[in-house]
């Protein structure tokens, strides 16, 4: 009978360990579940693209490659998370060949991609671009608040990025970061 009653002890104890080791596997899976859902449910902003307007002026013949005109810059943004984010360019300035825009006004200094879409900021018109003597390049640098209504936090990325047009008829582009930088503010 003793020995009946020794299993049994030696099997409610290892029932009562089992059930505390299931209770921390539990709560950790719990846990990884958690950080999983912020991870979704996390804002995510990224630059796609940059994207150019040619406004020719001056072309010598049909054919050969435009000599002068004006330049649109814009940013191509996409939101590649799954949650809606909402941006607010809180600084930005772009140079070509060395010009800029002073003081540009913009008509709206921000916007709203929903998930796995694109937004562009366009940039103001920079005046009498010399495109006949290609590959020039600039440089661009912005900040940028962005956030998602489900999260509080508030996000910020800093970019500084160099770029060279290398042509316009065939379009040609290469670009490098310089600075990257996404910050956490709550």
């Amino acid at each position: 009978m003793d020995t009946v009653i020794s299993l049994m002890d030696v099997f409610t104890l290892a029932l009562a360990a089992a059930t505390v080791w299931l209770a921390f596997a539990t709560h950790k899976l719990a846990g990884i579940t958690k950080q999983m859902f912020e991870l979704e449910a996390r804002p995510y902003f990224a630059l796609s693209n940059f994207l150019f307007r040619f406004y020719i002026k001056k072309q010598l013949l049909e054919g050969d490659t435009p000599a002068e005109g004006d330049l649109k810059f814009g940013l191509e943004f996409r939101n590649p998370g799954k949650v809606a984010v909402t941006y607010k360019v809180q600084r930005i300035g772009v140079t070509f060949n060395g010009k800029t825009i002073e003081n540009p006004t913009f008509s709206t200094m921000g916007g709203t991609i929903t998930p796995g879409n694109f937004g562009v900021f366009w940039y103001g018109v920079i005046p009498k671009v010399d495109f006949s003597s290609l590959p020039r390049g600039g440089i661009v640098e912005y900040e940028i608040e962005y956030f998602s209504i489900p999260d509080a936090k508030r996000y910020t990325t800093k970019q500084k990025i160099e770029y060279v047009l290398n042509s316009v008829e065939p379009y040609s582009l290469d670009w490098r970061y310089l600075h990257e930088e996404d910050n956490v503010s709550i």
